[in-house]
C-alpha cells in the first residue's frame, strides 16, 4: 500500500511539474488508483498473493505514466529529492504561521475555529509519505494534534494549550527552513525539547494525584450525597485485538526513534491507549487489561519509555501478544499472563547511567575532610546540621580577625592545625591585651597580576564560542519584538570572537 502510494505521489508531482500531461487517460488512471487503494486498504487484514501482485502492477502502472520510477524510492534512511523537501518546507510555514496565530487567539480566549484551522493546514503535510523521514515533524504534528483534543476536552487550559501551540509554532518554522536550507531538521533542537516538556505538563504525566481537599467545598457541606461510578468500557475482542496492534506499533516505532527528545514525543502518544485501556471492566481479564493501562501510564511518567527503552518495548510487544490472542484463548490464563508483564512493568526503572568524563577532563575533587559530614551519618546534609557544625567550628577555632589578605589568597581553612601543617608560620608579634585574638595564618605568596587577553576567548575555542552564538543571533534577527540595539551586540560579539581566533 505504501509503494502504491508512493507512487501516487510520484505521477502527481509529473503533472505538477508539467513532465506528464493531464489528460483524459491521466484523469481515469488516477480515478482508478483511488478506488484500488481504497480496496487494497479494506483487503489488509487478509492481504494475499493476489493483493500483493495487484499492489505491484499498480505501482508500475502509476510510474509509467509519471515517465519512469521516482528517482528515490522513499525508505527509510534514503535522500528525499528536492521537490519533496521544497513542499515540506512550504508546508511546514503555513502550518507554523496557522500554530502562532491560534496561540496569539487562545492566549485571551477559547475559540475552536483556530484549532480546525491547524488541523486543515496540517492535513497536506500529514499526507505524505516520506515525511516521517523529516523527524522531528512527524512526532511535532501529533503532539499539536494531543494539544488540540485535550483543549477541546478542557476549554478551561486554552491559555496553557496557547503557550504550548507558540512553543510548537516555533519548533515547526525552525524544522522547516532546515528541510530547505540543509535538507533535514535538527531533531534535537532547543524548541523541540522545549515544546516536548510542556507537552507533558499539559498532558499532566508527571502525576495525576491530586489533594482530595482540593475536591470539596471551602463553605459548606463536601458531600452532598453518594454518587454511581461511570460504566467502564466492555471491550470486544475485535477491539483487544486492535490495541495489542496498536501497542506493537508503537514499540517498533520507539525502537526506531532516533533522539531522545523523539522517543519522549512517541511515549507521550502512548498515555492515550493507556488511558483507554484503564477503563476495561468486565471479567479477569479485562481487569488485568485495566490494571496494565494504569502501569503503563505509570511507566511513561517515571521515564521508563525514554530510559530504558528496550525493556519497556519487550514488554509492551508481550502485552500485545496476550491481547491477540483473546479471541481464542482463555481469559484466565490470558490474564495471568498479563499479569505477569504488569509486575515487570511496574519494577522496571530507567536505567540512566552517569557518562564517563571525557579523556584530559579532570574529575571533580573530593569534599575536604573539614566539610565532610560525620562519620556514620546516613541521612542528607541539611541546613540545620550546617548551622550546628559551624557552631561547633566557632566554638572550637574563635572568629579570628576578618582580613583581606585571606579573602585574596583562597578559600579560608578550617583550624590552625591544618595551616601549621600547611606552611608553618613565624611567632604573631605581641600584641596589647586589648586587642581581638589574631588567628597565626601563613603569608599568602604574591601573585603577579594577570593580564586580561587570559580571560578573553582565543583560537579554537573564540571560534567554537562564535558558532555557538548562531541560533541567538538568527532568533534576534528573526524577532521583530528585539531592539536593534541587542541584535547589532550580538553580531558585534561574532566580530570579536572571529577576530580574538585570528590573533592567537
Amino acid at each position: 500500500v505504501a509503494d502504491v502510494a508512493a507512487s501516487f505521489e510520484h505521477l502527481a508531482r509529473a503533472v505538477r511539474d508539467g513532465r506528464c500531461h493531464w489528460d483524459e487517460a491521466t484523469r481515469q488512471l488516477s480515478i482508478g488508483a483511488v478506488e484500488d487503494l481504497k480496496t487494497l486498504i479494506r483487503a489488509a487484514p487478509e492481504w494475499g498473493p493476489e493483493h500483493e501482485s495487484k499492489a505491484q502492477a499498480l505501482s508500475r502502472e502509476l510510474d509509467e505514466t509519471a515517465g519512469g520510477a521516482p528517482p528515490v524510492r522513499q525508505e527509510r534512511n534514503t535522500v528525499v529529492d528536492v521537490g519533496t523537501r521544497a513542499f515540506v518546507s512550504r508546508e511546514g510555514a503555513q502550518v507554523a504561521a496557522a500554530l502562532e496565530e491560534a496561540s496569539r487567539i487562545l492566549g485571551t480566549q477559547f475559540d475552536e475555529a483556530p484549532l480546525e484551522s491547524i488541523l486543515t493546514v496540517m492535513q497536506p503535510l500529514r499526507g505524505i509519505a516520506s515525511l516521517a523521514e523529516f523527524p522531528p515533524l512527524t512526532e511535532l504534528l501529533d503532539g499539536v494534534e494531543r494539544v488540540i483534543s485535550e483543549v477541546s476536552k478542557t476549554p478551561a487550559v486554552h491559555a496553557a494549550a496557547g503557550r504550548l501551540l507558540e512553543l510548537a509554532a516555533r519548533a515547526v518554522s525552525r524544522a522547516s527552513k532546515e528541510v530547505s536550507q540543509v535538507g533535514v531538521p535538527e531533531p534535537e533542537s532547543a524548541e523541540v525539547q522545549r515544546f516536548a516538556e510542556g507537552l507533558a505538563g499539559l498532558l499532566n504525566l508527571e502525576g495525576d494525584v491530586i489533594p482530595i481537599e482540593s475536591l470539596y467545598y471551602s463553605d459548606g457541606p463536601a458531600i452532598l450525597e453518594r454518587g454511581d461510578r461511570a460504566a467502564d468500557a466492555q471491550m470486544g475482542n475485535l477491539e483487544i485485538v486492535a490495541h495489542g496492534d496498536h501497542l506493537r506499533l508503537a514499540a517498533d516505532e520507539l525502537d526506531q526513534a532516533r533522539t531522545s527528545t523523539q522517543r519522549s514525543l512517541r511515549a507521550q502518544s502512548l498515555a492515550d491507549i493507556f488511558g483507554v485501556l484503564n477503563r476495561a471492566a468486565g471479567d479477569q481479564f479485562a481487569t488485568r487489561i485495566s490494571e496494565f493501562g494504569r502501569a503503563g501510564r505509570d511507566a511513561v511518567t517515571r521515564g521508563v519509555a525514554v530510559h530504558a527503552t528496550q525493556k519497556f518495548t519487550a514488554l509492551l510487544r508481550r502485552a500485545a501478544d496476550v491481547l491477540s490472542d483473546a479471541p481464542d484463548g482463555d481469559s484466565d490464563e490470558l490474564a495471568g499472563r498479563l499479569r505477569a508483564v504488569i509486575d515487570e512493568l511496574k519494577q522496571l526503572g530507567p536505567a540512566v547511567t552517569p557518562e564517563p568524563a571525557a579523556p584530559g577532563v579532570p574529575t571533580a575533587p573530593e569534599p575536604a575532610a573539614a566539610h565532610a559530614q560525620p562519620e556514620g551519618r546516613k541521612e542528607p546534609w541539611g541546613l540545620a546540621d550546617s548551622v550546628a557544625r559551624y557552631e561547633e567550628l566557632l566554638q572550637a577555632e574563635g572568629p579570628g580577625t576578618p582580613s583581606l589578605e585571606e579573602l585574596v589568597a583562597g578559600p579560608p581553612r578550617v583550624g590552625r592545625a591544618d595551616v601549621e601543617v600547611a606552611a608553618p608560620s613565624p611567632p604573631a608579634p605581641t600584641t596589647p591585651a586589648t586587642s581581638a585574638p589574631h588567628r597565626t595564618e601563613a603569608p599568602a605568596p604574591e601573585q603577579p597580576i594577570p593580564s586580561v587577553k587570559e580571560f578573553c576567548y582565543s583560537g579554537d575555542r573564540a571560534l567554537a564560542r562564535a558558532l555557538s552564538l548562531r541560533e541567538q543571533v538568527s532568533q534576534a534577527v528573526e524577532s521583530n519584538d528585539r531592539p536593534a540595539a541587542q541584535v547589532q551586540a550580538l553580531i558585534d560579539e561574532v566580530f570579536d570572537l572571529v577576530q580574538l581566533s585570528l590573533e592567537d
